[in-house]
């Protein structure tokens, strides 16, 4: 309870110290702003040298996600100071290194910080055309993002565990960005490349079910018309014709089986 305390009442003096500096530019606080938003609260909230625990790492999610909803009826609010603090956090902090995959909390914390900042100010730099932009966000899936997609839902390793949470956290971040990309060709063209590469022989279809259903929420009815793939209409006529096939021979061995019982009877 008094963690919970804690965090409800950062969260109220972060959103006002954000408001303070976005509606008066002369008061008492100007005189640190630019130190409180580009040096304390950033070096606290990316603890440089630092282990993220699991406890830490609960913590700050729920506190990304208590500045979320504290924003969420404030649709006059385009920019925050915020937003650059939680761009250096997703990067530098929660972000992997090299080829490893996020946690789960890490994953969450990413997600929440996509949807309150934007794909484009998390994934991009600032000031970029929008070309730019969908380069960039192009280039973090096809490099970084998609890899981590894949290795989730792979039955090699997802043996470990069946829990599908983390892949239906990686496709509402999936459905974050692809919204966030103007051109409908693109989005088709980055959805087709991400089956390419993840859907073959070895891949979960427990955790590709729950991914794909968490799309279709998140999406509604844009889903069908602007997310079809070639490769996933490929697979799912395989699946099904193995499935059949499966049947099949199990209903063959059952009729085997029944017909030896059955000459047994005169021996």
């Amino acid at each position: 309870k008094d963690q919970n305390n804690l965090c409800n009442t950062l969260v109220k003096d972060i959103e006002k110290l954000d408001r303070l500096g976005r509606t008066k530019k002369e008061c008492l606080f100007s005189l640190v702003r630019e130190w409180f938003w580009k040096e304390g609260i950033l070096n606290v909230m990316v603890m440089d040298g630092q282990d993220m625990t699991a406890v830490i790492s609960e913590r700050f999610y729920k506190l990304l996600v208590g500045i979320a909803e504290m924003y969420q009826d404030d649709e006059g609010v385009t920019e925050s100071n915020l937003y650059p603090v939680l761009r250096k956090v997703f990067w530098d902090r929660l972000h992997p290194k090299e080829i490893q995959t996020p946690s789960l909390d890490a994953t969450k914390s990413m997600f929440c910080i996509l949807r309150f900042c934007g794909v484009n100010n998390i994934l991009s730099d600032e000031d970029t055309s929008s070309s730019q932009c969908e380069r960039a966000i192009e280039s973090f899936c096809s490099n970084t993002f998609f890899g981590w997609i894949h290795k989730d839902i792979s039955s090699i390793t997802s043996n470990e565990t069946r829990n599908s949470q983390q892949t239906e956290i990686y496709f509402a971040m999936l459905s974050l960005i692809l919204k966030s990309i103007m051109s409908s060709e693109q989005r088709k063209a980055l959805w087709e490349s991400l089956f390419s590469l993840i859907i073959n022989k070895d891949v979960d279809l427990m955790k590709i079910s729950s991914g794909l259903q968490k799309l279709v929420t998140e999406n509604g009815s844009e889903t069908a018309s602007d997310f079809s793939s070639q490769a996933l209409d490929s697979f799912s006529v395989k699946v099904a014709k193995d499935v059949v096939q499966h049947q099949i021979s199990i209903s063959a061995d059952s009729n085997r089986d029944s017909n030896i019982e059955d000459h047994s009877v005169y021996f």
